[in-house]
């Protein structure tokens, strides 16, 4: 899975609020490289702990890969729903944006658990006849009860944008659409053939 190019030069950095987005994966980071030291493996979803995050919990969504292919969302913090706005952070998003792209998920959770690597995306979602949102995602790997049991451990910080042109950019559905993403190495290389 390669970075995605997009039209017009848009970047992970052109989100309004990439900054702060990064400070509350800083955060999260932390928290996972500190349960990484304590077995030397990634993290399980048994010592996620919540209670230490209480700081970020809000933006906190765990997506879970079962062993049989299945995705769903396991998790999404209080600051994720929004009732003047369809839901991005969502079961139905998940299998609207897999059905348009088959292959999509598979490839995202092989390459974070294979490096372990974090993965960080920008995303566009309708929000009514004049609004979009615009979502910045960080995630890291974290297993479920056993290694084919995988789940997505990231935080959403999403933000308010008039401008509907990027509703046409990137990959997705008509309302939801990926419009870049890249993974980072947290100190482990990236996997082979990821930018």
């Amino acid at each position: 899975m390669q970075e995605q190019e997009v039209p017009n030069g848009l970047r992970l950095e052109d989100n309004p609020r990439y900054d702060y987005g990064l400070r509350v994966f800083s955060t999260l980071k932390t928290y996972w490289q500190t349960l990484y030291e304590h077995t030397n493996q990634i993290p399980t979803r048994a010592q996620f702990n919540p209670a230490e995050l209480k700081n970020i919990l809000r933006y906190i969504y765990m997506t879970e890969q079962l062993p049989d292919g299945s995705i769903y969302i396991r998790h999404k913090g209080t600051g994720l729903d929004n009732p003047d706005r369809p839901p991005f952070v969502s079961t139905d998003h998940l299998k609207e944006f897999g059905g348009e792209l088959p292959g999509t998920f598979e490839a995202y959770f092989d390459a974070l658990f294979s490096g372990p690597c974090a993965e960080v995306s920008r995303w566009i979602s309708s929000a009514g006849s004049d609004t979009v949102i615009d979502f910045i995602c960080f995630s890291l790997p974290l297993y479920g009860k056993t290694k084919a049991h995988r789940i997505a451990l990231g935080v959403v910080i999403p933000s308010t944008s008039a401008d509907l042109s990027l509703l046409t950019l990137g990959h997705g559905t008509k309302k939801r659409r990926r419009i870049c993403s890249k993974f980072i190495d947290i100190g482990f290389g990236k996997p082979e053939g990821l930018i």
